[in-house]
């Protein structure tokens, strides 16, 4: 790093210093000359333009460093040889770097901002009357230190006995001490303070001072009154206290209404243009940041600030929209925003963008669109509905712009505003669809864009049209909405209609609708797709739906017979208004023509999710463009299902990158994506040990206790890749995918890495029980402890014949005359001639050498036992 020029003067030796150079600010500037305020002495030197060394012109402000010499004319100082320093490199103090901490005993005058950059500079006089003092107590002796109300940090006024942090500055010039860089610590606390409820929680809330813009929280037992009548912007009082060095509100009373005033809106209407628009709030939904600007028609040109808590309804706004606003005043710092803000004219720079659609999906909180224009399906909140006593329906006509979520970038309807029927011209075609009855129709019983109705209401209410899926001319799996028809078609019946669209092709909704054959009355042939405990589901051989059936619907087969990709034929019926297979019946093999598979494989990532066999929703893959790019005949979107994916647990995600192969059915020409695929630099393996292992209804299942993670994770013992056992303590290796009805994270694809060696368990009586059938030893009894000892067989005398070296280790130790007894034969009294019978004795551990007697080669074993 270069030295400065003070540096180099100050390194030279000290021989050669003839006159002391200083530094300094540039206080006054004439003509010719100027007045540079020193650092190091308590007085201001003359200096004329000459003595400037340096390209720049000269400033006030400006950081030099100079000699001081005198003047011979009339003996006053002088500067000479000025040098400009870098900004930053001059002080007129020293600033110790220890922090000290006192109590305010004496408050300072309010500051008034300086106008000049060189006062905010130059120490003031610790002298001065407008100054504060902090006490310091060290060691027993007090200190009395000055401050000014510029020092203190973020602007805070302090209290006569806050406790405060704060550094020594020390002036170079006078040798005076100045606290700088006040914060309080512990501030002052009256005996109650005053406010309104600013914000309400589910077991707290904050309280909105009068006195300073500050937001306290309180926790609701420390409420006094019934905390459920208190609303937003209640007055009330409370005690404050310093907890975590946060100040919070005990013993809160509800004080009467507006006895505590803190902001005022005004009863006029003001319109104004908007010019900058608000940012979302962060997490800390109670703390508002004003970022938005209107500037008002009425209030002469005046700027206002709002926030998106401000806006009377949640719509995207933009620059240049006209909008209506009252003005809020808050009497604690005299600060005014716009709040109440409506929308009234939108202007949109690009009057095209504007676009028209019909409402054909509506849900809890959101909707979709079809637009008029193109073929497009588009995503919108009740939010953006700019007028909110509008209610908008399946088949509303609306009004609105586009914009791209920030996350997806995909297309969002947004400024939507309801049409008058019939805005939107229809015309239905002349071709003749045949689809499925997927949805029934049954009048609509509720208003879904009201807030005000209960989650009971909409969950027993219906939405007032159905839907039938059929295939269109360009071979896509469609959705299409139909209305009340004089021809009621059922859950699952096979029906003809026509569709309405708009003049951009847009196919709106079903009309003519006739049943060509009722639900029970046609049968499909599929695959078993998945499996679970007592149901599973099958794929249809067109797989354009997956229908629920249960084990009980299986005809002239058993469940052992079926498994994974089995083939079957069914007939479905409707159960709790539903779609089941009724009965379900085994085909051979290769009945069902399967895809024609190609070798090539490709790449490209997932846009629609399968979302699972009860979902009844089937995936889309778009291949890379590289892939498009060479092969102009690959579709767009290809469709994928349960029986596409080569692993049908590892369900790709949304986004995620895949490879597949394409499937070509030979009759229909129906192209699909098969062999899907996740590349395993994509697939993450953890290892872990084996918690815990148990058995169920369903099989061996357990918990694995991945490295790392401090929770435990399912898994089926058929996940575990070539069917090794595991036990509690094994080491293995696993994924991790998200199973779709839990939405919890399963381990599969399990590979046991190490076995845990366990001890010997100590055999029991129900060990007993399990002896190989095929020994004739009879029990008459079952013992009555785990080490056989009581009244157990009922026999007078069993004799075995033993081996010279088995009778000369019986009387040495009983234990080890066990194994000598594996290979004998018993002969009982009651045994026919000559008979004999193999006696195992592998499950026991220990004799009693009390109860066995050797006569001559011959093993007695005594009643007792």
């Amino acid at each position: 790093m270069l030295a400065s020029p003070l540096q180099k003067i100050h390194q030279m030796p000290q021989t050669t210093l003839k006159v002391m150079r200083e530094t300094g600010i540039i206080e006054r500037l004439m003509e010719n000359y100027g007045f540079i305020a020193c650092c190091e002495r308590d007085a201001t030197v003359f200096f004329h333009k000459s003595q400037f060394m340096g390209p720049e012109a000269l400033k006030v402000g400006m950081e030099v460093e100079f000699e001081v010499g005198t003047d011979k004319k009339n003996g006053k100082l002088i500067a000479r040889r000025l040098m400009m320093l870098p900004k930053g490199s001059v002080s007129f103090e020293i600033v110790t770097p220890d922090k000290l901490f006192g109590h305010v005993i004496q408050e300072s005058a309010p500051s008034v901002s300086p106008t000049k950059t060189l006062q905010k500079r130059i120490p003031n006089s610790p002298h001065s009357p407008k100054n504060g003092q902090i006490v310091v107590n060290q060691s027993g002796e007090c200190f009395f230190i000055p401050y000014d109300a510029s020092d203190v940090v973020n602007n805070q006024g302090l209290k006569k006995g806050d406790k405060v942090s704060f550094y020594i500055a020390v002036d170079k010039r006078t040798h005076t001490t100045m606290a700088r860089r006040l914060i309080v610590v512990e501030p002052v606390l009256p005996p109650f303070l005053r406010g309104v409820i600013s914000s309400l929680r589910s077991t707290y809330g904050f309280i909105d001072r009068e006195d300073v813009v500050e937001e306290v929280y309180f926790h609701f037992s420390e409420f006094q009154s019934n905390i459920n009548a208190v609303t937003l912007l209640a007055a009330v009082e409370f005690v404050p206290i310093m907890s975590g060095g946060k100040l919070q509100a005990t013993q809160v009373k509800l004080l009467p209404a507006e006895t505590v005033v803190i902001k005022e809106i005004s009863k006029e209407l003001y319109k104004g243009t908007v010019t900058m628009l608000p940012v979302p709030n962060g997490k800390q939904k109670h703390v508002t940041t004003r970022n938005g600007e209107i500037i008002s028609d009425n209030l002469a040109g005046m700027r206002l600030d709002f926030s998106q808590n401000d806006m009377v309804n949640k719509y995207t706004l933009k620059e240049g929209d006209l909008v209506s606003f009252h003005v809020m005043s808050d009497k604690r710092n005299l600060n005014k925003w716009a709040t109440r803000v409506t929308l009234e004219e939108m202007i949109d720079k690009d009057t095209k963008s504007r676009e028209s659609g019909i409402v054909v999906t509506v849900k809890d909180g959101y909707a979709f669109i079809r637009c008029a224009e193109r073929k497009a399906r588009i995503f919108f909140h009740f939010s953006e509905i700019v007028d909110s006593d509008q209610t908008v329906q399946v088949n509303s006509e609306v009004e609105f712009s586009t914009a791209e979520e920030p996350v997806t970038a995909r297309l969002l309807a947004i400024r939507i505003k309801k049409l008058p029927e019939g805005t939107i011209a229809l015309e239905t075609s002349d071709i003749t669809y045949e689809g499925e009855i997927v949805k029934e129709f049954r009048p609509q019983t509720r208003d879904v864009t009201s807030p005000s109705n209960t989650l009971a209401q909409k969950a027993s209410s219906t939405d007032g049209f159905g839907n039938i899926q059929y295939w269109t001319p360009e071979g896509e799996l469609e959705r299409i909405l139909y209305f009340e028809n004089e021809n009621t078609p059922l859950i699952g019946d096979i029906v003809i209609f026509h569709v309405t669209q708009t003049k951009g092709g847009s196919a709106c909704h079903a009309v003519d609708i006739v049943v060509s054959k009722r639900c029970e009355d046609v049968e499909f042939r599929g695959f078993v797709s998945c499996l679970k405990d007592g149901y599973g589901f099958l794929e249809r051989e067109d797989h354009t739906m997956e229908t629920f059936f249960q084990f009980s619907a299986l005809k002239d087969a058993k469940t052992s017979d079926i498994d994974i990709g089995s083939e079957v034929k069914y007939t479905q019926g409707v159960k709790n208004s539903k779609i089941s297979a009724i009965s379900v019946h085994l085909i051979p093999a290769g009945t069902i023509i399967r895809e024609e598979v190609h070798n090539n494989v490709f790449e490209g990532i997932v846009t629609a999710q399968w979302k699972g066999a009860e979902q009844s929703s089937h995936g889309k893959i778009t291949p890379d463009e590289s892939h498009l790019a060479t092969n102009p005949y690959l579709p767009t979107n290809l469709p994928f299902s349960s029986s596409s994916l080569r692993t049908p647990k590892l369900n790709p995600e949304l986004h995620q990158k895949v490879t597949f192969q394409i499937g070509i059915h030979p009759v229909t020409r129906q192209v699909r994506a098969v062999n899907v695929t996740i590349p395993q630099e994509q697939i993450k393996r953890y290892r872990g040990v084996v918690e815990l292992v148990k058995e169920n209804m369903r099989g061996m299942y357990g918990f694995i206790n991945i490295i790392g993670e401090e929770s435990n994770f399912y898994f089926q013992m058929s996940s575990v890749i070539h069917g090794a056992p595991l036990l509690a303590g094994d080491e293995v290796e696993c994924e991790l995918v998200l199973n779709e009805k839990t939405r919890k994270l399963v381990a599969i694809e399990i590979i046991k890495l190490h076995s845990v060696s366990r001890p010997v368990r100590t055999p029991s009586c129900s060990d007993i029980q399990k002896l190989n059938r095929s020994l004739d030893l009879e029990i008459l009894r079952q013992p009555s402890s785990p080490i056989l000892i009581g009244n157990g067989f009922n026999l007078n005398r069993s004799t075995l014949p033993l081996s010279s070296s088995a009778s000369s280790k019986l009387n040495a130790d009983a234990n080890e005359f066990v194994p000598e007894l594996m290979n004998l034969k018993i002969t009982s009294s009651e045994s026919p001639m000559g008979s004999s019978t193999p006696l195992n004795f592998s499950n026991i551990t220990k004799l009693n050498s009390s109860f066995l007697k050797s006569e001559t080669g011959v093993l007695t074993i005594s009643n007792e036992w």
